[in-house]
């Protein structure tokens, strides 16, 4: 399953400049950008565990 880049900032109240900051370290792999939606980003449920992991170490710290 896909979910949108609004879903999850939404979800864990972060802006999507952190997630393109993620992004660019290469902490989420390949991100899919979905042609049927304006190339908005779209995160796998391998990525999005990857993203709750990431800011759930960061909110401990």
């Amino acid at each position: 399953m896909l979910t949108s880049i609004g879903k999850i900032t939404k979800e864990l109240a972060i802006e999507a400049h952190q997630l393109r900051e993620w992004e660019k370290r290469n902490l989420l792999g390949d991100v899919l950008k979905d042609p049927d939606n304006n190339k908005q980003r779209v995160y796998n449920d391998h990525q999005i565990k990857r993203i709750h992991l990431i800011h759930e170490t960061i909110q401990k710290q």
